[in-house]
């Protein structure tokens, strides 16, 4: 596996590279770990998060709420031991998201 890390030096390239990832131009793969080994190898997770700034938390929420925001992502577990995953993640939505795996 290998990747790339870019550093914006100026503003004005900060904002052409985050709108080339917004337009899907190029891809940002993260990699995290979670706890728990998903069922799925691979899957796409979407849910509707709402803030609550008060408390500093991202509840998910009913689709029904007028201020919720879609948050939708890709995975793929790249390998899983002792009750831990190492995924590879897309974020689609660029909402910040927790999602459980049972």
């Amino acid at each position: 596996m290998g990747g790339a890390i870019v550093f914006a030096k100026t503003s004005k390239a900060d904002s052409l590279l985050s709108d080339m990832i917004r337009r899907r131009v190029i891809k940002r793969t993260d990699l995290t770990v979670v706890h728990g080994v998903p069922r799925q190898k691979q899957g796409q997770l979407e849910d509707y998060l709402l803030k609550d700034s008060r408390k500093n938390i991202v509840p998910v929420e009913s689709v029904k709420h007028p201020d919720v925001k879609q948050a939708i992502l890709d995975y793929q577990v790249l390998e899983s031991k002792e009750g831990f995953s190492l995924l590879a993640v897309q974020l689609h939505t660029g909402v910040h998201i927790k999602f459980v795996f049972n």
